[in-house]
């Protein structure tokens, strides 16, 4: 049963339980808590401490305590935060993520870090799990896996890849360097192995590739991959996520100007930097948003594909768009059609 020991949940028993309950000596219970105090110390960095005190019975007892949050294990506070993160990610099918909860939750009870174990994280997740819904494409599971172990192994993947388009690339050898996930997908950076003996340029061997997890329908692991590195190999958010949700891959800087609510809601949309601000009409330059007067319009800075950029402006009020010139006429035009449409009959 769980015990608080200076605000630490520990395990506890005591040597006159396990006389009883095993058939046994006090002489052979410290020989195995001895045991297994080396057992826990070695592998898990967890003490036993000893209490020695009188028992109701009058007898001299000794009380075992392991404070078991010592140890490499995952307090209740830190599995619900974790669990919170799994559900917000939307990445994988319902099922997957009550195992992946289910078993985040478990060493809870099995191992008494928290008085109630896992049933104060469920009951306060309880809503989220029920209506809980996946992307429309949902990351495998199993594909991440095995992308991570070719990761760890510096191992190729041969997998049929779906592209954007629709088209399936099929025996796509890849060595994949970096896994990420941004926006509810998974993503995986690495290069593309071409056959130079089938037609293809050597050149194109080297191509760096970014492969969206959802799009894998089978993968393997390869042979041992070429070591390579992510040198010069730098996306930003914005940019991975432009590459396979519009058809214009080019990305740009734009600036915005923004009131200050709209100012918070635009940093987080389109993952902008503050720069300024304006007092009238002269600019100031700042560098967050604490710096800004609350009266103030802001100057953002982001880089956006033009595409999906232009459709994440049009769905926040309160922003102007300064440069560049062409989005700035896009979005008029854009806006005026939106309103054509609303004109009454």
């Amino acid at each position: 049963m769980p015990c608080d020991t200076k605000g630490s949940v520990c395990l506890h028993t005591f040597k006159f339980q396990l006389i009883d309950k095993y058939h046994t000596s006090a002489k052979t219970i410290e020989r195995d808590i001895a045991a297994i105090e080396t057992l826990l110390g070695d592998y898990l960095n967890l003490e036993v401490k000893r209490e020695r005190f009188v028992n109701d019975d009058g007898e001299r007892d000794v009380r075992y305590l392991v404070d078991a949050s010592q140890g490499p294990f995952l307090t209740q506070r830190e599995v619900f935060i974790i669990a919170k993160i799994l559900l917000a990610s939307r990445s994988f099918d319902k099922e997957v993520v009550e195992h992946l909860i289910n078993k985040l939750t478990r060493p809870l009870n099995q191992l008494q870090l928290a008085e109630h174990g896992a049933d104060e994280i469920n009951t306060l997740l309880k809503g989220e799990r029920h209506y809980y819904r996946p992307v429309a494409e949902p990351t495998q599971l199993a594909v991440l896996e095995t992308f991570l172990d070719a990761v760890y192994a510096h191992k190729k993947v041969i997998v049929d890849y779906r592209k954007r388009d629709g088209s399936i690339d099929k025996d796509y050898v890849f060595t994949p360097l970096s896994i990420e996930h941004f926006d509810y997908y998974w993503y995986v950076r690495g290069y593309k192995e071409v056959d130079t003996t089938k037609g293809a340029k050597g050149d194109e061997a080297d191509a760096a590739r970014i492969l969206r997890c959802d799009g894998v329908l089978s993968i393997k692991i390869g042979p041992d991959a070429t070591k390579r590195e992510l040198e010069g190999f730098e996306a930003d958010r914005n940019t991975v996520i432009g590459m396979f949700k519009g058809k214009n891959h080019q990305t740009q800087t734009i600036l915005v100007k923004a009131d200050h609510k709209a100012a918070k809601i635009t940093i987080d949309r389109i993952n902008a930097e503050v720069v300024g601000y304006y007092v009238d009409q002269t600019e100031f330059p700042a560098s967050s948003l604490a710096e800004v007067p609350d009266d103030a319009p802001v100057k953002l800075k982001s880089r956006l594909m033009l595409g999906a950029g232009l459709y994440l402006l049009l769905g926040i009020s309160g922003i102007e768009v300064l440069e560049p010139k062409e989005l700035r006429l896009e979005i008029i035009k854009k806006l005026s059609d939106t309103l054509a449409r609303y004109q009454l009959d």
